[in-house]
């Protein structure tokens, strides 16, 4: 029979680490909140790239064909933004957004917290501080606060490339083509993240052996060429390019 001071303890143990976590949350949302650049320059633009599809107007368009709305960027932000266009202003678009923004940006720190922290209450504490420590440290350094108060194209391109390394860190077989599938995303949404498929591959050759890596090359085109297929039927060809 199990000893009920153990299961009290346990009980004790789960109840104290979920209740810090709401903690947690209403600490970043406040501290965040007075940092939340939804109103800087370049975030309506992009935004409204994004939601004049929701209007009729293309993302992209030929050089002598509709509104030249200067996205330069590969679909994929764009889309994640969609549903800030479910509200009725300007103002309430933009913080939804950047909240899109900024959830897909530290969901990387949560996931690796919660692996590294194991199963249980502890790992749910665990990633909700994680993920204040990590939004409180990005305020205070240039590029990290730019990618976490303004929209940018950035924020899914790291996200996705960062997912991405955090699955093939696991080494398990199965979790190579869904590694490959979220780099994909990421190159679809800035090409910056180019680089992280060349060392990607480079690391599975070093440490799994050159053929894992040319089957993970493979996957990762498949999963390239293929969202490009869909994105070219979507748009074209010609707008795309241009």
């Amino acid at each position: 029979m199990a000893d009920p001071g153990l299961k009290s303890s346990g009980a004790v143990e789960r109840f104290l680490a979920f209740a810090t976590v709401p903690v947690a949350i209403v600490l970043l949302f406040a501290f965040v909140g007075e940092y939340l650049h939804y109103y800087l320059p370049w975030s309506a633009p992009r935004l409204a790239a994004s939601l004049g599809m929701l209007h009729g107007y293309p993302l992209y368009s030929a050089l002598d064909k509709g509104v030249i709305n200067g996205w330069i960027y590969g679909p994929v932000p764009a889309l994640l933004w969609l549903p800030a266009g479910l509200v009725a202003t300007p103002a309430a678009a933009l913080r939804i957004a950047v909240a899109i923004d900024f959830v897909i940006l530290f969901a990387p720190v949560w996931l690796i917290a919660r692996r590294e922290a194991g199963a249980g209450a502890a790992s749910v504490t665990a990633a909700a501080w994680s993920v204040l420590a990590a939004a409180i440290f990005a305020l205070f350094h240039p590029a990290l606060d730019y990618m976490a108060t303004e929209l940018c194209s950035d924020v899914p391109a790291v996200a996705f490339a960062t997912l991405s390394c955090v699955c093939l860190t696991s080494r398990r077989p199965s979790q190579a083509v869904l590694a490959a599938g979220l780099l994909a995303l990421a190159i679809w949404s800035k090409l910056i993240v180019l680089p992280v498929a060349a060392a990607q591959l480079v690391f599975i050759a070093l440490t799994d052996g050159l053929k894992p890596a040319v089957r993970y090359g493979a996957f990762l085109a498949a999963w390239t060429t293929g969202l490009g297929v869909v994105f070219t039927a979507i748009w074209g060809f010609e707008p795309m390019a241009f």
